[in-house]
């Protein structure tokens, strides 16, 4: 790909909330998860991508690549057991998907493209003890994994803005002509 075709796939894109959003605050029973100081409402986001309300792509992950990050993370032994590798894991562009300004990256390796495993720890690491190297994933680009996000988006936003502005400046330099 030329540095003209290349120019042409790079956009500014900002997280924005629709109107009429309803922040997705767990209710009892409901799976959560922290991301640092961003909060997700994991069982509204797997309820709302299985009725197809969601905006994903379903792919693959390697293990291996989620299971290096947190090497020290425990996790309870009889959850993982419990684990079904059947059901793919929830990963998100955390950050402005990096293969957009880097063409020469691979397309798989979803965390250096700036996604995150969000949902499915336990199912990595079944996958790990019994040998399995990839499993399905659903992939979800931020516009589509911040309806979810219940606390911390004004945060959100401005990191996005910050690393998009990072990634662009970088971009402008390996790219002028």
């Amino acid at each position: 790909m030329n540095n003209m075709q290349t120019k042409q796939r790079v956009r500014k894109r900002v997280p924005t909330l629709p109107d009429n959003f309803v922040s997705p605050v767990p209710v009892d029973g409901d799976e959560y998860i922290c991301n640092g100081i961003f909060r997700f409402n994991i069982t509204r986001m797997i309820e709302d991508i299985e009725a197809g309300r969601c905006s994903f792509e379903l792919g693959r992950t390697e293990v291996s690549v989620w299971n290096k990050l947190n090497p020290d993370e425990t996790l309870d032994d009889g959850y993982v057991e419990s684990a079904d590798l059947s059901k793919p894991v929830i990963i998100v562009e955390i950050s402005p998907d990096k293969l957009t300004y880097y063409p020469e990256f691979n397309p798989g390796d979803w965390n250096l493209r700036g996604f995150n495993l969000l949902d499915g720890h336990h199912r990595i690491e079944k996958a790990v003890k019994y040998g399995v190297r990839s499993l399905d994933a659903y992939i979800l680009p931020m516009e589509s994994h911040i309806l979810y996000m219940y606390s911390g988006f004004a945060q959100y936003a401005e990191y996005w803005q910050d690393k998009q502005a990072e990634l662009m400046r970088d971009f402008k330099k390996r790219t002028h002509t």
